[in-house]
């Protein structure tokens, strides 16, 4: 489908990554590519096979863009097209192991790969460094969050888990996860945003009480050209209902005075 509104884009509430171009948000089952600007839909799909969401998996969560899909063992090595990772789950239930699956970035169908990470029952949010190691992929569960795993993408056994990071503070109701360089920043339902030392697991916070509501995807852009800041999040509970629209915040992270702001309306 493509052409789509911005009233069609109000439904985009798990999930945003980029390709370094543009958007990609989805929400529990479906993804929108969007122009990063003007928040302009360029196209969008149903990702989740209907069979998938009926054994069970019904929540995608927050999504990460992966431009080489070389790490992963379904993938040719000379045909290694880009990827969109998502985790899917059976939230609310937690009986089945969360599942992650790679989806194409213009169809947003997906590619054949899939595994489940056996070492937490639900998976909000999945990152890779691409800059350092793109066969990790990064992921926590969703409460009290006390440690992130580090999983294997390539290994004989997809997504074997190779490390825990265990965190110097805990993090309330973690939803989103994104690299900025080596750190890693998380998003969170006590409406704060952190960085995480992937060495030593230091926990920093960055921003916080930006309201009371639930906060879903971040990503990282540089948009400082266009006026607007280099790390993107929005959360789930802002709604205009007479615009049918969500919000979109912009934040510049390693600021003395960290600044937030909000430029379109979704």
């Amino acid at each position: 489908m493509t052409g789509a509104s911005r009233g069609d884009l109000a439904q985009a509430n798990e999930g945003i990554t980029t390709d370094g171009h543009v958007f990609f948000f989805n929400n529990v089952q479906q993804f929108w590519k969007v122009n990063a600007t003007t928040l302009a839909v360029i196209s969008e799909a149903v990702a989740v096979p209907s069979e998938v969401r009926a054994s069970g998996y019904v929540h995608m969560g927050d999504s990460q863009y992966l431009s080489s899909s070389s790490s992963l063992p379904s993938a040719p090595r000379t045909t290694a097209a880009p990827v969109i990772l998502a985790g899917l789950s059976d939230y609310p239930h937690r009986v089945l192991p969360p599942r992650v699956m790679a989806f194409d970035v213009e169809t947003f169908q997906p590619t054949g790969f899939s595994c489940n990470l056996t070492e937490q029952p639900l998976v909000p949010w999945v990152a890779v460094d691409e800059s350092t190691d793109a066969s990790l992929l990064y992921s926590s569960d969703y409460d009290t969050v006390t440690h992130v795993n580090v999983y294997n993408l390539s290994s004989s056994t997809p997504c074997a888990l190779v490390r825990r990071i265990e965190l110097s503070l805990p993090i309330i109701g973690a939803q989103g996860g994104v690299f900025v360089g080596r750190e890693l920043y998380i998003g969170s339902d006590d409406t704060c945003v952190y960085s995480v030392d992937v060495e030593s697991g230091q926990v920093t916070l960055q921003l916080c009480r930006l309201g009371p509501y639930e906060m879903e995807g971040i990503t990282y852009l540089d948009l400082l050209a266009e006026g607007h800041g280099s790390l993107h999040f929005f959360p789930g509970h802002i709604f205009v209902p007479e615009l049918q629209r969500r919000v979109l915040f912009h934040f510049q992270p390693k600021q003395a005075e960290p600044q937030v702001s909000l430029h379109t309306q979704y």
